[in-house]
């Protein structure tokens, strides 16, 4: 004999559930094979709602694996929480092939705080799946709840919010969220080496290598301590980057090297290769290697999804190369490349800054020219106005030290526009 229910919250639940998948008492009546009478005493509490009906009730409406239930909802919630944890500690792919269970449970369900919980355990999920126009909107969507946000959901969120900065390669930006989640003491520990290992990226891709290599340190101890082997890959690879910027040129090729024969032949390692070879290339163009150079970059290209950030960044970065080595032509197909390939405007235009960035560090005055003119009206569309002064500042810089004096004076009343409207409120950053 069925468990009776005697919980009043349930009937209001099932009412609820059965108008939002709009249907009637007659129509849920005739999809569960019950008499329509029978089904409008039980939701008017005239008879007795048991475990049974509950079952039957599910099943008519699809949804099976949504809590009902307070004791439901209790088991759901903590096999939420295990899911979020097996993204960091546990096995990856079973945690992605389980997201549609607690999409479909956190959807239907109608206590507030799961539907939250999820969202916020979800920016990891897309994160996992590569999947960045949904983290993007996700990460609007989370904006609107944030009044609602724990310590633990706020990290999650800087998350979310440096991790998105990352991929379209605005990393000032996104180190600024990442050092917000560090500065709070009661977020996940299982998160750290997640975290510490975004952190070392920004710093590479900045170009602050020490600090860079401390954090990478960070991970690989957090790796040890959950026994963790999945991303040693990815932490060799960014220590050859920082070897390169510290002038470790030979160790870093050698790593390199080593990194792609370990790659070869596993199955999940194509957007590492990909990273590796850009790697290689940029090593060396720092030996003045074209040559080898621009044959790591395409190798590189043929590993990125065309119109993807990674490949249009890559793109760039062979532009850039070219450049340096006098081959303007080609620098310009590149750049022209990206601009046709890339969907993603504000994709494009973090591309096109670090671009620029990297002509300016090479001190490579043809791409410098070209970028710039095809970067910085982008900044203006975009209303990026930190990234604006930041520019127009290096610009000045840049243009006063070739002699460019009429270049750099126009960046530089630029950027005095700019901070005399912060001063006066009229922008903010």
């Amino acid at each position: 004999m069925s468990k009776t229910i005697r919980k009043n919250a349930e009937l209001q639940k099932i009412v609820k559930l059965r108008n939002k998948k709009d249907f009637t008492q007659e129509g849920l009546s005739i999809e569960m094979n019950y008499s329509s009478s029978y089904v409008k005493k039980i939701e008017k509490g005239q008879r007795e709602l048991t475990s049974g009906y509950l079952d039957m009730f599910k099943k008519a409406l699809d949804l099976e694996n949504v809590p009902i239930l307070d004791d439901e909802v209790k088991r759901f919630e903590a096999d939420l929480l295990e899911w979020f944890k097996s993204y960091f500690v546990g096995n990856r792919k079973e945690a992605i092939e389980r997201n549609p269970y607690f999409a479909k449970g956190a959807e239907w369900c109608l206590e507030p705080h799961i539907q939250l919980m999820y969202d916020v355990y979800s920016l990891i999920y897309y994160i996992s799946v590569f999947d960045y126009v949904s983290l993007r909107q996700q990460v609007a969507k989370l904006e609107d709840a944030s009044d609602r946000f724990t310590e633990e959901y706020r990290a999650m969120y800087h998350i979310g919010m440096g991790y998105s900065n990352l991929i379209d390669c605005y990393y000032e930006r996104a180190l600024k969220e990442l050092l917000k989640v560090e500065s709070i003491t009661t977020r996940p520990k299982f998160i750290d080496e997640f975290l510490y290992h975004i952190i070392a990226l920004c710093l590479t891709s900045i170009g602050i290598p020490i600090v860079a290599m401390d954090y990478i340190a960070k991970a690989q101890h957090e790796a040890v301590t959950n026994y963790n082997t999945r991303n040693n890959m990815s932490y060799q690879n960014i220590l050859a980057i920082n070897y390169k910027y510290i002038g470790k040129i030979e160790q870093s090729l050698s790593l390199l090297e080593e990194l792609l024969r370990d790659a070869e032949g596993k199955l999940d390692s194509t957007g590492l290769k990909g990273s590796v070879y850009q790697n290689i290339a940029s090593t060396h163009q720092e030996a003045n290697a074209i040559n080898e150079a621009v044959e790591n970059f395409n190798k590189s290209l043929d590993c990125f999804a065309r119109g993807s950030a990674a490949h249009t960044f890559t793109l760039y970065l062979k532009a850039v190369a070219l450049a340096d080595f006098g081959k303007i032509d080609e620098c310009k197909e590149c750049i022209d490349e990206g601009l046709k390939a890339c969907p993603d405007d504000e994709t494009l235009c973090g591309c096109l800054l670090n671009a620029l960035k990297h002509s300016l560090q090479l001190k490579s005055p043809e791409s410098v020219k070209y970028l710039e003119k095809i970067a910085i009206p982008r900044i203006k569309t975009f209303g990026l106005y930190r990234e604006s002064l930041k520019y127009y500042e290096k610009l000045s810089n840049y243009f006063a030290t070739v002699r460019s004096r009429k270049l750099a004076l126009t960046y530089l009343k630029q950027a005095y526009i700019i901070k005399n409207k912060i001063t006066k409120g009229v922008i903010d950053l």
